[in-house]
Order: structure tokens, then C-alpha cells, then sequence
């Protein structure tokens, strides 16, 4: 296997050190703070240098699945097992990121230097148009292209089928493939989307079916699958890290974790999935208008002419104060994360300008003492002026 069937580009290229003491490789399995690289002829376990982590400023800095890096030369530790650390790790040419659930409101990055982002979602009653909506805000703001992909179809009656996709057809400008893993329907299509050297991610909820196609891609049964459960359909976890697979024409394919909760940033929501919504809001007569009851609302007339769905407009400011919630709390937590780095080097600063002064004058006083210049030291009080 060479680098460039690995995604390897001019791109890259352009950014390496001419340092000889790294080598170059890409993040191919990653678990926590573990990591396995692919140098183009073998893999190699790596964890972060020292120096990589003090210099870390933000989390969405920390090495991903898909990430090129610079690397030290693998050593053989105690385990027997040969390690390297990261030391650096290249420009992104995409990113696919959200925000963590719960109160943190971290940004996590998925997977980076992607070409195609696989949105899976399954034909049974997993189905939910506000959950891809969602999808294709996360998508649209990664700078890969997205494609719907509609799997265990043979699940539905072909009525319903196109039932679903003219929903989605209704609410999302995207391709759709509809794949069955069962009857071998879609997996050809699906495949030659990917180039040379091109990289494709599946996302989606548990149990809609990324590791079965994956498994159809590389040819054997490399991701472990699971059935849903038969009393709601809900999937059940079964990818618990994500994994970057090298499969058949020199394309690559990562497979991650199910995502039960997205949440979205600002950016996003004006990544391009509303900007039917947006053009209609700069069209009404009030720059202030709250599209309930003015007079001249753009938004209120495309609904009453039916031109757009009440719903959608309900989901689209559902999401638009999601956002803006989950916004100002990264950009505070950003906020006071790089005020505390900023103090703890200050304090770093002054303790070095403290200990270089006392290091002077101890030298200069012990240069005295050789010269036989006897030194003597005086105790200054102060006493405070009584009135």
C-alpha cells in the first residue's frame, strides 16, 4: 500500500517539516488517547509526545480518525510492541464536528480529511426527517459532500419506500441511494461514489446497518453487527471506536459509533440546508420581524400560499435557538479556557523572571566571597507613621 491510496495529496505535501527525524502517516483506529497510524507499509501504535499536548490550545486540536501526522520513529517499549508519538498533526483539508451532549458543550471533532459523508438511515420506523435535517446541518458545515443512504429497504412494501423518498426529496436537495445489504440492492452504486484515494465516513443511529455495508465493501466480516431490537426497532451500540478501513479499488471507508443525540452550533445553521427559509426572512418588511402576526412577513405568506411547510419553519427555529444556546456556551468556555492557559503561563513567566534574578544575585554574591570582599546583610524595617 502506498500514501496516496490513503488520501496522501499535494495538500499535505505542501505542509510537512523537512524534519528526517519524522515520519508521516494517518490516523487509521482511535480509542481515547490511543491511536494506530498507517505509514503506507505497515501500522503503528501511537500515543501524544510531551511537547504535542503542552501545546494544545483547543480540544478540536487533538489528533482524529483521518488526521495526517508527523510521527517520531517507532521504538520497541517494554510490551514488545513498537510505539511512536504524534508530534504533529497536519492542516485539515475537511472536518466533521458537533457538539458533545451534556452541560460541557465541548466541540468534538468525528473524523477529518474526508471526501463523502454517508448519511445512513434505515427504511423501518428508525425513520425521522427532523433527525437527517439534522444530519445534513452537521454535514453541510464539514466541507464533504453528503449522500442519504435509505438501507434495509427490503423491510418496506416499494409504496412506502417511495413515500419516504419523496419526503426527503420534499425537505432535502441531496442524492438518495436506497441499499438492501440482504438482497445486495445499492452497494455497487454506493461504492463507485468513492475515487482513488477518496475517503467515505457513515453516520447515523445504532442498528441501521453501516457495519453490515461495511462489511460488504471489504469483502469479510470485519465490524462486528447486531440485530435491533424487535420491540421498537431501536438499535443497539455495536461500533464503540471508529476505524478507518483500506477496501477494494484504494478507497477508504470509516465506520464510527452510532450517534443517538446531535447537537448544532451556529455555523451550521447557516451551512446552506435553510437557505430557503433565509432568503425568505431577508425578503419580509421588518429587519425585527418575529414572523407571527406582522403585516408584510415573507415567511407567514410563503405558508398561507404553500410554498413552505409550517413544520419546517417550526424545526428550522426549534434548531436556530438550539444553536444559539449551544453557541454562546462554547464561545464562553473557549473564553475562559484560554484565559486560564493564559494565566498559568503569566505565572509560569514570572516565576522564571523570579528564579533568574535570584540565581544573579547568588552568583554575584559568590564571586564577591572568592575575591575575599567580606559581605553584610542589613534588615530594613518599616514602621508605620503614627498620627
Amino acid at each position: 500500500m502506498q500514501l496516496n491510496t490513503l488520501g496522501w495529496s499535494a495538500f499535505f505535501k505542501d505542509q510537512i517539516l523537512n524534519n528526517k527525524i519524522y515520519n508521516i502517516g494517518r490516523i487509521t483506529h482511535s480509542q481515547r488517547e490511543k491511536f494506530i497510524i498507517h505509514d503506507g507499509t505497515k501500522e503503528i501504535h501511537c500515543e501524544f509526545s510531551g511537547k504535542f499536548r503542552h501545546n494544545i490550545i483547543d480540544k478540536d486540536q487533538l489528533p482524529v480518525i483521518g488526521d495526517w501526522c508527523q510521527f517520531s520513529r517507532p521504538y520497541t517499549g517494554a510490551s514488545l510492541r513498537q510505539c511512536a508519538f504524534i508530534e504533529r498533526v497536519l492542516k485539515r483539508k475537511t472536518k466533521l464536528r458537533r457538539i458533545v451532549p451534556g452541560e460541557q458543550s465541548d466541540e468534538q471533532v468525528l473524523a477529518a480529511n474526508i471526501d463523502y459523508v454517508f448519511i445512513v438511515t434505515s427504511a423501518n420506523s428508525e425513520f425521522n426527517i427532523n433527525k437527517l435535517e439534522r444530519f445534513m446541518l452537521l454535514v453541510n458545515s464539514s466541507g464533504a459532500k453528503p449522500l442519504i443512504v435509505l438501507s434495509k429497504i427490503d423491510l418496506v412494501s416499494s409504496n412506502q419506500l417511495q413515500k419516504l423518498i419523496d419526503q426527503i426529496k420534499e425537505n432535502i436537495n441531496v442524492p438518495i441511494l436506497c441499499t438492501s445489504v440482504e438482497h445486495n440492492i445499492g452497494i455497487q452504486e454506493l461504492l463507485d461514489q468513492l475515487r482513488i484515494g477518496m475517503t467515505g465516513i457513515f453516520i447515523g443511529s445504532s442498528g441501521v446497518g453501516k457495519s453490515s455495508l461495511i462489511n460488504l465493501f471489504i469483502g469479510e466480516q470485519k465490524c462486528t453487527v447486531n440485530q435491533i431490537r424487535e420491540k421498537d426497532n431501536k438499535g443497539r451500540h455495536t461500533t464503540t471506536s471508529s476505524i478507518l478501513y483500506n477496501i477494494p479499488g484504494s478507497r477508504n471507508i470509516i465506520d464510527t459509533p452510532g450517534i443517538r443525540e446531535l447537537q448544532l452550533v451556529g455555523y451550521e445553521i447557516q451551512s446552506g440546508q435553510f437557505d430557503d427559509i433565509l432568503i425568505l426572512i431577508n425578503k419580509c418588511k421588518f429587519n425585527n420581524c418575529t414572523h407571527v402576526n406582522e403585516q408584510g412577513c415573507a415567511i407567514n405568506n410563503a405558508i398561507e400560499l404553500g410554498l413552505l411547510e409550517s413544520q419546517r419553519f417550526t424545526n428550522y427555529k426549534k434548531m436556530q435557538r438550539e444553536s444559539d444556546y449551544n453557541e454562546a456556551k462554547l464561545n464562553h468556555k473557549k473564553y475562559i479556557e484560554r484565559k486560564r492557559r493564559w494565566m498559568k503561563e503569566t505565572d509560569q513567566l514570572k516565576n522564571l523572571k523570579k528564579e533568574r534574578k535570584e540565581k544573579k544575585w547568588k552568583t554575584m554574591i559568590s564571586k564577591l566571597k572568592t575575591q575575599g570582599i567580606q559581605i553584610q546583610y542589613f534588615i530594613i524595617l518599616t514602621i508605620p507613621r503614627m498620627e
